[in-house]
């Protein structure tokens, strides 16, 4: 069969040097229709309730609301773009969350703005082909998404939408295949292989080499081990990154098998053969890292069904996915194939320690894997060696969130101190030398302490840590103690659920959830649970606000916010230098 584009070395320097004129868009023209087949019939749904507020006329980026004019606007240039939003709209990230709603309407309105897109971005003789809508990955998740909805995109649509639509992935596709390569990022490569898997799977591989077909099937499986750490963690340590992954590789598995389907449909050949021979390796090996990368969700989810807030690193995808809801990690899960069984309770290339007790569930920060080459490990003491890493690390550690039952108590607890110099800086914003961990569960308490040696602009700073959940006494408390050489000022911060305000009572500090945090309730279940009865709450047994009191001892200084988006309680102590110093805190139900 004819080959559509010639990938020597040659061609795609020149496609790349044709980007820089308006009569690139010529080239993309099909000459004949494509003898297609889109096979998707299995999805893992969006944000539902994020896709009626679009319907409604809202959507929302860094708590700027825009209108759906605003939206037509930026398609078209006419407003200030901004860089989320833009994200959102030229990847059509937006048809994942309004599909999720069960409506005709969300359809039409989603082909109303891939119209007006493309009535914008169609011309053969324009110069957008170096804008943010023409960047590769970007490119690379429009054409997924094209394929992935194609079926209920052109569900009720008229012929002209189809052919429009068809036109569009084809165009798409020219694109990416020609200027994919000169990616270097690790992460955009795994975007453009997986867009050109699931092209190739309906249909596309008739119109390219086996060949090209073999490579990018090794290629990609060689992406996927360099973007996804050993214990299923995605390397950039980004939440909602993680769920976006973990996604893909669920519909790029469901792609394979329909492609290696469609293939054993065929005459046998030999080239066919090798073809489904490698796309069985491939999914095997994709079944594994789905498992691992959704054993790693179960460590990060806390008991409100959502994420922790510790490994967010606000990538380039943020506008993609947004934080995902509870609804999406669960069909996530359920659609994942993977062993529902208890979570891991530590990831140890991707740096979180995660410690449970019945209703309670602390999640702890253990080290930063910075990227492929650098990640700090830390030493666990009750279990065997594990291998040892060298590096810088630049973020947060031993800093923690904690939730009981549905409810998220401490959104953030972190150490700052004040340096010599008087500025105020995170304690644990440096490099870390040294991190011991060790564990341990009896009488009903689970107990995990933490030893951190690290150095602070060239000053030595020690940090043990003990923290310790009691299901009797629904009491979690701590022990900080540090030792540092010179003299600072230290300061241990809370940042509390939104939900909640704090007095004082007596020595102590009283923390009253709000009627809607009470109503809500508890879920006393593990956060794996797959089944719908997950996020149904059971009620308190009272009916007034829960009310937690926080003791502490140790500090000079206790102080608490309300007036900020989170109430904060603040902890100071000053610091001798080379003495030994402890801080006790808990916080216990009244």
């Amino acid at each position: 069969m004819k080959h559509t584009d010639t990938h020597s070395s040659l061609s795609q320097q020149f496609w790349q040097w044709l980007l820089q004129y308006k009569s690139y868009g010529f080239s993309l023209l099909s000459k004949k229709k494509k003898s297609l087949s889109f096979q998707n019939r299995e999805w893992v749904p969006g944000n539902a309730l994020r896709g009626k507020k679009i319907i409604q006329n809202d959507i929302t980026f860094d708590h700027q609301s825009f209108r759906v004019q605003d939206i037509f606007s930026m398609i078209e240039g006419t407003l200030a773009p901004h860089s989320e939003a833009l994200t959102y709209l030229h990847s059509f990230g937006f048809l994942r969350d309004l599909l999720a709603v069960p409506e005709n309407s969300a359809r039409k309105f989603a082909r109303q703005i891939i119209e007006n897109w493309i009535i914008y971005h169609q011309s053969t003789f324009s110069n957008h082909w170096t804008s943010k809508a023409w960047d590769i990955e970007i490119v690379a998740i429009r054409l997924y998404s094209l394929i992935i909805f194609h079926q209920e995109l052109i569900n009720t649509s008229s012929d002209q939408f189809k052919d429009i639509i068809e036109n569009e992935i084809d165009r798409n596709f020219r694109f990416l295949r020609r200027h994919w390569s000169f990616e270097k990022e690790n992460l955009n490569l795994f975007w453009c292989l997986s867009s050109l898997l699931i092209a190739y799977s309906n249909g596309y591989d008739k119109y390219v080499y086996h060949h090209e077909i073999l490579a990018n099937l090794h290629l990609f499986r060689k992406k996927i081990n360099l973007i996804i750490l050993n214990d299923g963690m995605i390397y950039l340590r980004d939440t909602s990154l993680q769920v976006y992954v973990v996604q893909n590789l669920i519909e790029v598995r469901t792609a394979l098998l329909n492609w290696v389907n469609r293939l054993n449909q065929k005459k046998k050949s030999k080239a066919n053969q090798k073809i489904v021979d490698q796309l069985n390796d491939l999914m095997n090996y994709i079944q594994k890292k789905i498992d691992s990368m959704t054993n790693i969700i179960r460590l990060m989810r806390h008991g409100d069904g959502s994420l922790t807030h510790l490994a967010i690193q606000h990538t380039v995808w943020k506008g993609l996915n947004f934080s995902p809801s509870s609804d999406q990690i669960d069909s996530i899960l359920s659609m994942s194939l993977s062993d529902s069984s208890r979570p891991l309770t530590r990831a140890p290339y991707g740096g979180l320690e995660r410690l449970t007790n019945k209703k309670s569930v602390v999640i702890v920060n253990t080290n930063m894997a910075e990227d492929e080459t650098k990640k700090v490990m830390p030493i666990y003491t009750n279990r065997d060696e594990v291998e040892d890493f060298e590096g810088e690390k630049s973020l947060e550690v031993l800093n923690f969130d904690w939730s009981l039952g549905s409810i998220r108590i401490i959104e953030n607890a972190e150490i700052i101190l004040q340096m010599p110099n008087g500025e105020w800086i995170d304690a644990i914003d440096k490099s870390v030398s040294l991190l011991k961990i060790k564990r341990h569960f009896q009488e009903n308490k689970s107990v995990c302490f933490f030893e951190l040696e690290s150095s602070i602009q060239q000053l030595s700073f020690t940090l043990q840590k003990l923290l310790m959940l009691d299901s009797d006494k629904l009491l979690f408390k701590a022990r900080e103690t540090f030792q540092l050489n010179f003299n600072c000022i230290i300061g241990l911060k809370f940042k509390l659920n939104p939900l909640c305000r704090l007095r004082k009572l007596h020595d102590n500090i009283c923390i009253e959830f709000s009627e809607k945090a009470a109503k809500e309730g508890f879920n006393l279940s593990y956060p794996n649970t797959l089944n719908s009865s997950f996020l149904q709450n059971h009620r308190p047994h009272h009916k007034e606000p829960l009310t937690w009191i926080f003791r502490s001892s140790g500090e000079d200084q206790k102080e608490f916010f309300n007036d900020n988006a989170h109430p904060e309680i603040i902890l100071l102590k000053s610091i001798a230098k080379k003495k030994q110093t402890s801080i006790q805190w808990s916080f216990e139900i009244e």
